[in-house]
């Protein structure tokens, strides 16, 4: 078998060897790019949460409602006071 081997010529040994690593190059690319598609995908879904977020925040202020919880807690204190 080792005389079979060292009969081959160097080049197509070497063909070989680049065949290979072309391959592996191959799948490491392919790997690559499945990685990079979950990343765009986790990222369009953080997109869509802030436009959400954003969205709700036009419709909802949030300082209004803190006042009107103050204020709400406020009149239950002196309803509280009104009744003791």
């Amino acid at each position: 078998m080792d005389t079979k081997i060292s009969s081959i010529p160097d080049e197509i040994i070497e063909i070989q060897e680049v065949l290979e690593e072309i391959r592996e190059n191959k799948q490491e690319l392919q790997g690559i790019s499945n990685k990079e598609k979950e990343y765009m995908d986790e990222i369009a879904e953080k997109l869509e949460f802030i436009k959400k977020f954003e969205a709700f925040q036009d419709v909802f202020n949030i300082d209004e409602a803190l006042k009107n919880k103050q204020l709400g807690e406020d009149l239950g204190s002196e309803i509280e006071k009104f009744w003791n």
